[in-house]
């Protein structure tokens, strides 16, 4: 979760983790994590930055990471680029605003709307 400014307002945005980016995604749509074993050949595993989407803090639930070496691998990860994370979703969110967005992205204003926030 990440608390971010988006059209002069604060919202929260869930920034989802995903085993199988398609490997023509733009890279600064995602932030790349190693691959799992259900990672496809040619795509990618990370956190989703085209697939975030705002939403209410009092629906979030704590995630679980798995407690083997690969979860902590992954965790110690994020939290190492944790800055980097923040700097690159702030940046895509800019973009977003500007009209420069990828294919398939989540459509902000509409999940804004559904969710009256």
């Amino acid at each position: 979760m990440i608390k971010i400014k988006y059209k002069k307002k604060d919202y929260t945005f869930a920034l989802p983790l995903r085993s199988n980016i398609s490997g023509f995604c733009p890279k600064n749509t995602y932030f790349a994590l190693p691959t799992r074993s259900t990672t496809r050949d040619r795509n990618h595993h990370g956190i989703h930055y085209s697939k975030a989407f705002p939403v209410d803090p009092k629906y979030l639930l704590p995630y679980q990471m798995n407690d083997d070496m690969y979860g902590k691998l992954v965790l110690a990860l994020i939290e190492k680029n944790i800055k980097q994370i923040i700097r690159d979703f702030r940046s895509y969110i800019v973009n977003y605003e500007k009209g420069i967005r990828p294919k398939f992205c989540v459509d902000m204003d509409n999940a804004i709307e559904k969710q009256n926030l």
